[in-house]
């Protein structure tokens, strides 16, 4: 079962890190909590809009592990240097759960207004 559309869920909370490597984290119970909110069934759908983060390589890589840990189908979406995916559009309505990470939340709505992702992601929550 997929959800009807996608379950936007924008926090900077969630991750324990392990204490010999930050970058090996583990993602808490509020995504699972989300995967159920989202009725997304067993191998939910996720993007990762890590924006914020100025789209670091590092933090998707751990993202990836974690999400993946879970039993989750990870995407992202980068905005830098220009959208990673040929129609953002499409491949949002295609997840049943978009985590936007936390970061710079004024670089994040500036670069999001440039490529329409504002609108895009408005589009996703009716």
């Amino acid at each position: 079962m997929t959800a009807a559309q996608p379950t936007i869920i924008a926090t900077s909370i969630g991750f324990r890190g392990s204490a010999g490597n930050p970058g090996d984290i583990t993602a808490g119970p509020a995504y699972e909590h989300a995967a159920r909110l989202a009725r997304a069934g067993a191998s939910p759908r996720l993007c990762i809009l890590g924006t914020a983060l100025g789209d670091n390589p590092a933090y998707l890589a751990s993202f990836y592990a974690a999400f993946g840990r879970l039993g989750m189908n990870v995407t992202h979406l980068a905005l830098f240097p220009m959208p990673s995916v040929p129609d953002v559009a499409a491949h949002l309505a295609a997840q049943d759960i978009i985590w936007v990470a936390g970061g710079s939340t004024a670089n994040l709505l500036a670069l999001w207004r440039v490529h329409g992702l504002d609108q895009v992601l408005a589009g996703c929550s009716r």
